[in-house]
């Protein structure tokens, strides 16, 4: 199972043709990504501060065809604190990364290497762009 942090959203955003490969492969392969409610609540933020509000609705509303929402809850906020513990994580990047951890995903797209490269676990990918 594959997770998609918001960086790899703004790639998109920016037409990183490596990411938009990769996107378009995912979608060939029928693979569905998981990706975090507050990935979506990150874009429409995002894409407001730039003013491009229109773009933003139009992508998150994409991505909740086209993936499984992780919605929050207590073992996700629980599993979050022991990531963000020590190791200088965002909160909310902790919470991303444990919605993904929580179902399972081997695999974690991001471009944010400061925080998501500080995780590491048995069988788990993180993929830097």
């Amino acid at each position: 199972m594959v997770g998609l942090d918001t960086g790899y959203f703004l790639g998109l955003i920016q037409g990183d043709t490596n990411i938009v490969k990769h996107w378009e492969g995912l979608k060939a392969q029928e693979i569905v990504p998981y990706v975090s409610v507050l990935t979506l609540g990150e874009i429409l933020y995002l894409t407001i501060r730039i003013g491009k509000p229109e773009q933003g609705r139009r992508m998150t509303e994409g991505i909740e065809k086209t993936s499984s929402i992780v919605d929050m809850n207590k073992q996700i906020v629980e599993r979050a604190a022991a990531l963000k513990a020590g190791r200088g994580i965002p909160y909310v990047d902790s919470v991303i990364i444990a919605s993904f951890l929580e179902n399972g995903c081997k695999e974690i797209h991001t471009k944010d290497r400061k925080h998501f490269g500080e995780v590491k676990g048995k069988g788990l990918k993180i993929v830097i762009w």
